[in-house]
């Protein structure tokens, strides 16, 4: 039997570890405090991008079935389940905030700034771990569902597949620049 947390998290963390990695190599000063400061940025990025489902579940729509089993899960305490139960039912949750188009153009304006103002370091951490990580849930849902329309919910109409990948692709080699000014 598979472990929930390994399976849904594993490809994340290992982004993230990269990710903090870079930011501590790639200037010329290391220190230890950096360095602890890159990493903790990095994994509190990707796990924001889960903490969405949460927030949905009590902010947002607090009556659908999809935040009831949440709310299940939160208060007993099973966390595995719960983790399971995103593995299972990621792509019904409809439209999400972090989980979209609009949201990816923002946090990458507010990357590149973080990075090019040579801001905190747990900064620089968070908001590249969030970027590649949104980038790679966004290219296994298209990989699961060949659309990405709920990324897209802003605009009502209908997307060709064409636009999809150059969107991820586009977003992918701004994500490599970024890393530049480092």
């Amino acid at each position: 039997m598979s472990n929930p947390l390994f399976e849904r998290y594993k490809i994340p963390f290992l982004f993230s570890v990269v990710v903090s990695l870079a930011i501590i190599v790639l200037p010329e000063k290391i220190s230890i405090l950096s360095a602890v400061l890159a990493f903790s940025g990095s994994i509190l990025g990707f796990l924001l991008i889960d903490l969405e489902y949460i927030i949905h579940a009590y902010l947002v729509d607090p009556s659908s079935e999809f935040s009831s089993r949440i709310k299940e899960y939160l208060s007993s305490r099973n966390f595995i389940g719960l983790v399971d139960f995103y593995n299972r039912e990621e792509y019904t949750s409809g439209e999400m905030s972090i989980r979209s188009a609009m949201f990816q153009v923002i946090l990458s304006a507010l990357a590149l700034m973080t990075i090019t103002n040579q801001s905190w370091i747990f900064a620089r951490g968070m908001v590249l771990s969030m970027s590649i990580n949104l980038l790679y849930f966004q290219f296994q849902e298209y990989l699961k569902t060949g659309v990405l329309q709920r990324w897209f919910w802003v605009y009502k109409g209908a997307l060709y597949g064409g636009f999809y990948k150059l969107y991820m692709v586009l977003l992918l080699i701004f994500f490599i620049y970024q890393f530049t000014f480092l």
